[in-house]
């Protein structure tokens, strides 16, 4: 356990996400304003789906406002980690705040991002920060940078956790 403003190296790591579960909810009559996306899917340590997954992640996104640059929308997303990939990789690297058994390991990202007006791709890749965890993530700090792939159909998430 780390003391009370002693310096923590940086933990990077890289995990693949494909959406298996995906639906757009109607926010109203008068265009995408409070539209949302609500999904699941599957955790992969490379973008390949042929391999086992490490885990699962569940995803909200709602719009929140229309300008210029988009249709702005806030999300938060989960990712749950299975224990044996959380042990043998770099999320092994990770000091928790506590000890809490039983606890899956989990991390909890939000943040505001664009989409394209016409509801398409993000127009720029999302930077959301940690806001919770469980298990090994009790405690971390950091941010999580996600691109999306169209070619593979993969989203690339990429951390630097404290």
């Amino acid at each position: 356990m780390q003391a009370m403003g002693q310096k923590r190296d940086v933990i990077t790591g890289v995990v693949y996400t494909q959406n298996e579960q995906h639906v757009v909810t109607a926010g109203g009559p008068d265009g995408p304003l409070g539209d949302s996306a609500i999904g699941s899917g599957l955790i992969y340590s490379a973008p390949n789906s042929n391999k086992s997954p490490i885990g699962h992640f569940d995803f909200i996104s709602t719009v929140t406002s229309i300008d210029e640059a988009g249709l702005r929308f806030i999300t938060s997303i989960e990712l749950s980690f299975k224990k044996n990939y959380s042990k043998r990789s770099w999320i092994s690297r990770l000091q928790p705040a506590f000890n809490a058994k039983r606890q899956d390991n989990a991390i909890y990202v939000a943040g505001v991002g664009y989409h394209q007006l016409d509801g398409g791709m993000w127009s720029r890749p999302l930077t959301l920060g940690v806001a919770a965890g469980t298990g090994c993530f009790i405690g971390t700090e950091g941010t999580a940078v996600v691109n999306q792939d169209s070619a593979s159909g993969f989203d690339i998430y990429s951390f630097q956790l404290l």
